[in-house]
């Protein structure tokens, strides 16, 4: 991974430390997401990307996960900081993490249950020309999809969010709130209503 999307990665990972103040982060932990919540017994991996690509996901934070058995949830952020490696090139991480935090927004997080990223894993995954690995980009329209209920277009046919996806609405509790400029979103599976009820406490 470059400098660069660590940096931007490392940024966010402080965005979501200071949102959830009780979390731990687990940075040095092999195998394991990027933060653990001690008392609710819940983890959290932290991607984001540019809002007009979307995040990317390796296959390695999807396989290396499948046999947590606490709940976990993606937080997937986009943010505003085009052209990254053009503008990104202070010497020191302290002066990126600085540059950052003056010229890049988070413009959007979304909480997702593991289940539903594992479906859109399934469905979005595709393989890296460069380094012929998995990979997934969640895009912030396919999101857009998913909360909408819109139909959208797969191989010249019109498919919905729940056919498409493999998932039913029914399962999910659906969230969203503004502050300050940043729109929150979850979508978490109501057996994990704790976890539902803390991400609302956090963002109303």
């Amino acid at each position: 991974m470059s400098k660069v999307c660590t940096s931007i990665g490392t940024k966010f990972e402080r965005t979501i430390q200071d949102l959830f103040p009780d979390l731990r982060s687990t940075v040095r932990e092999q195998n394991t997401p990027d933060f653990f919540h001690p008392t609710l017994n819940f983890w959290i991996e932290a991607k984001v990307g540019y809002i007009g690509w979307g995040a990317r996901i390796k296959d390695y934070q999807i396989e290396s996960f499948r046999e947590i058995n606490e709940p976990l949830v993606y937080a997937i952020g986009f943010h505003d900081f085009f052209q990254a490696n053009q503008r990104l090139t202070q010497t020191t991480e302290l002066e990126r993490q600085d540059y950052l935090d003056k010229n890049m927004e988070v413009l959007q997080i979304c909480f997702i249950s593991q289940e539903l990223i594992n479906l859109l894993w399934k469905k979005e995954r595709r393989i890296s020309e460069k380094e012929k690995t998995p990979y997934c980009m969640i895009k912030s329209s396919t999101l857009n999809n998913i909360f909408e209920r819109r139909e959208f277009k797969r191989f010249e046919e019109t498919v919905n969010p729940e056919d498409y996806y493999g998932f039913s609405y029914s399962d999910y509790d659906f969230f969203v709130s503004q502050i300050n400029g940043t729109l929150y979103r979850s979508i978490i599976k109501k057996t994990d209503t704790c976890l539902t009820d803390f991400i609302k406490e956090q963002i109303s």
